[in-house]
C-alpha cells in the first residue's frame, strides 16, 4: 500500500496495469517546464497474446497532448512467457531483430541485427553472466575480442 498518492517527476515513470498484472502503459515523466506548467512525458502501450506483445513507443509530448509521433513499434515472440525474438520498426525507417538465449530462466545471450536498407548496418551479440553480486554485460566484438558494457568499472 502506498502512504500516498504517487506524482509525477524527472525520469519518474507511471504504470498502468490490467486485471492480470500486465503492463499495458507507461507514462515517463521527463522533465518539467514550470513557465507553461507542463510535463514533457513519453508513452507506451503494450498488448499482450498468449505467444506475442506488441509495444507503441511514441515521442515526448506535453502530458495535456492527445496527439504524438510514434517512435516504434516492436513485435515480441513469447514462449512460456519468456520473450525469444523481437523485432523492432522505428520511425527512421530502421528495422531490427533480437534473438534471446537463456539459460536457468536467465537470458545469457542476445543477437541482434538491423537494418536501414536491404543491407545489414550493424550486427551486435551481447554477452549477460550472472553473479551473485549482479550482472556483467559484453559485447564480443567481430573480431572476437571481448569489451565491457555493464558496470562501467
Amino acid at each position: 500500500m502506498l502512504k500516498k498518492e504517487s506524482e509525477p517527476g524527472n525520469n519518474k515513470q507511471c504504470y498502468h496495469l490490467e486485471k492480470h498484472g500486465e503492463i499495458i502503459s507507461e507514462t515517463e515523466y521527463a522533465e518539467y517546464n514550470s513557465r507553461e506548467g507542463y510535463w514533457l512525458v513519453y508513452q507506451r502501450f503494450f498488448i499482450y497474446q498468449p505467444d506475442h506483445a506488441i509495444e507503441f513507443a511514441f515521442g515526448s509530448s506535453r502530458d495535456s497532448d492527445t496527439e504524438a509521433n510514434l517512435n516504434f513499434v516492436k513485435w515480441a515472440k513469447l514462449e512460456n512467457s519468456t520473450t525469444t525474438n523481437s523485432y523492432l520498426f522505428n520511425r527512421r525507417g530502421e528495422y531490427t531483430e533480437l534473438d534471446y538465449n537463456y539459460q536457468n530462466n536467465k537470458i545469457t545471450t542476445i543477437n541482434q541485427r538491423s537494418w536501414l536498407t536491404d543491407e545489414i548496418i550493424a550486427h551486435r551479440l551481447y554477452q549477460l553472466n550472472h553473479a551473485s553480486n549482479g550482472v556483467i554485460i559484453t559485447e564480443i566484438l567481430p573480431d572476437g575480442s571481448i569489451h565491457k558494457i555493464f558496470p562501467k568499472k
